[in-house]
């Protein structure tokens, strides 16, 4: 419908972190690459953050393909930043909005990204771009999870498992907001965290089983639960989910981001109602999130902020399975 053009750089090359092949983090290397135009439907974002998230690694290291196996492959799936360009079909959006949302799985680790306009929404206001970069896809994910699959009401109880985590983090806000009960799993060291976000309950994993925790204080068991466990390295998580499981209450509610479907199938057999959450863009959902956020109901943690440069470090930080929150990349 239109192009037009913003703060486009005076060369058109720009500054990335690219893998020249799948591997370790030593792939990940700052890389030149020519700045990518809008095609139909699509935007062209400068960015100025980017969301570090466990699948990041999962598509360095291969386990996921996206990109076509096509290297240079640029990283990052959250972005968040102004409105540079805008390809034929987009009326939604203009050169200088400030923007935030999904790219279609890579491109974020650059100075510039492209991203389908169904997959972004104006960011919070309240909050800056960078810090705005960590909310899409863990948020996103929360709220499918909470208020789409789980469906949780005022007056029910929730277990949230991994919820110091970044889909933990907002699931354990999302839920108290719905005027649910949340019960946080997580380790002792983030306990007030979790309280600060909207916690009513919290259980250190690493010092009870967390269904047998819950029950001794639930004995009807939580109508819900979300496992937002990241699952380890080569496995799915499925055992966390099975054992966790049992604090649920007859007939009750979960959903896993990781388990297998012969894990749903055996959770379905025990009377639950199971499903899995895959992330999708909803702009109409980003939007609601900036609401919250805007309006104080919604805090977005942010675990630590590092350079483009320092990517490598992020992702040894995200492997490591401690992260409170989220990491995002400066760009800007």
């Amino acid at each position: 419908m239109r192009s037009e053009t913003t703060d486009r750089p005076g060369e058109n090359t720009m500054r990335t972190v690219a893998i020249d092949g799948y591997g370790g983090r030593d792939r990940l290397a700052v890389t030149e690459l020519p700045v990518p135009r809008p095609g139909n439907g699509e935007v062209l974002v400068r960015v100025a953050g980017a969301g570090v998230n466990p699948v990041d690694v999962k598509i360095r290291e291969g386990q996921v393909r996206i990109g076509q196996g096509k290297f240079p492959l640029v990283l990052g799936w959250d972005v968040s930043g102004t409105v540079a360009e805008v390809g034929p079909g987009v009326p939604s959006f203009s050169p200088g909005d400030e923007v935030y949302g999904l790219t279609e799985g890579t491109g974020a680790y650059a100075e510039y990204a492209v991203a389908p306009a169904a997959n972004l929404a104006l960011k919070p206001r309240s909050i800056d771009p960078v810090h705005a970069a960590a909310l899409p896809l863990v948020g996103l994910t929360a709220w499918q999870a909470i208020v789409e699959k789980l469906q949780v009401a005022e007056g029910e109880t929730v277990l949230v498992i991994g919820a110091s985590g970044g889909v933990g983090s907002f699931a354990v806000q999302l839920a108290a907001d719905r005027g649910a009960r949340a019960i946080g799993a997580a380790s002792a060291r983030n306990s007030d965290f979790l309280k600060e976000l909207g916690a009513a309950e919290t259980v250190d994993y690493r010092e009870r089983d967390v269904a047998e925790a819950v029950r001794a204080a639930h004995p009807d068991g939580v109508d819900a639960m979300l496992d937002a466990h990241p699952a380890p390295d080569g496995g799915s998580g499925d055992e966390t989910t099975l054992q966790a499981a049992g604090a649920v209450r007859s007939g009750g509610r979960i959903a896993t981001l990781t388990a297998a479907d012969e894990t749903l199938g055996i959770l379905r057999e025990r009377g639950f109602e199971a499903r899995r959450v895959a992330v999708r863009s909803n702009a109409d959902a980003l939007a609601e999130l900036s609401g919250m956020v805007d309006e104080g109901s919604l805090s977005v943690p942010v675990a630590e902020v590092l350079p483009l440069e320092e990517a490598a470090r992020a992702h040894e930080l995200s492997e490591g399975g401690r992260v409170r929150g989220k990491l995002v990349l400066s760009v800007a």
